[in-house]
């Protein structure tokens, strides 16, 4: 019964996939390097599976937990692909060319904050040179002048830089919880420094500029 709905779920997929939802057909694309936890044939399963109207959608992974399709539109996806890990991914329209390109955001909890990775891939999944639509943040990024706290000695003891990025629309914001993995006396000290606004990335087409 489980692999009839599956395979219900697999064709809605595929229907759904080269209309409506435009994301949802190269999703279904996604290398196994991005998204390793999830056999293709579950994969495709679970966009059936929210197309038909189970939302969130939920399949089987390889780590004995399920995977978690919490949205998905036409431009943007997002879900759990494990008790700790989530992934987003946004497709962009280019002003000089006629395909999208794809902004893929990959976090994982880990010491009581969330790490995350940005990368960027054509519609096909071929991967794309980051710095070329995206800056990544420094510690500058987050600093804020003060009178007892040089940039130098924040950079310093921002170290390792953990940082979480969030999708929404097409604006990509970078934020830092240092307080949650540097000991206590450090962060103290790094305070004054620590800027509380998330640098702000927005999509113009081209690349993302800082807002």
């Amino acid at each position: 019964m489980i692999k009839a709905i599956l395979s219900l779920c697999i064709f809605m997929a595929s229907i759904f996939g080269s209309n409506a939802q435009k994301l949802a057909f190269y999703f279904e694309l996604i290398p196994e390097a991005q998204l390793p936890h999830l056999k293709a044939d579950l994969l495709k399963g679970m966009i059936g599976l929210y197309e038909l109207g189970q939302r969130p959608a939920q399949v089987p992974n390889l780590l004995n937990g399920v995977c978690v399709l919490d949205t998905l539109s036409d431009t943007y996806l997002s879900m759990h692909t494990s008790k700790v890990s989530t992934l987003s991914i946004k497709m962009l329209e280019q002003k000089a060319d006629t395909t999208s390109i794809l902004a893929v955001v990959q976090s994982v909890k880990a010491v009581g904050t969330t790490d995350s990775s940005i990368s960027f891939f054509t519609n096909t999944w071929s991967k794309l040179a980051t710095g070329q639509y995206f800056d990544i943040p420094s510690a500058h990024s987050f600093y804020q002048p003060n009178d007892t706290v040089s940039l130098e000695e924040f950079s310093n003891f921002c170290i390792p830089l953990i940082i979480e990025y969030k999708i929404d629309g097409d604006t990509i914001s970078a934020t830092i919880d240092p307080e949650k993995y540097l000991p206590e006396e450090v962060y103290q000290k790094i305070s004054p420094a620590l800027s509380k606004d998330a640098v702000r990335y927005v999509w113009d087409g081209s690349r993302f500029h800082t807002n």
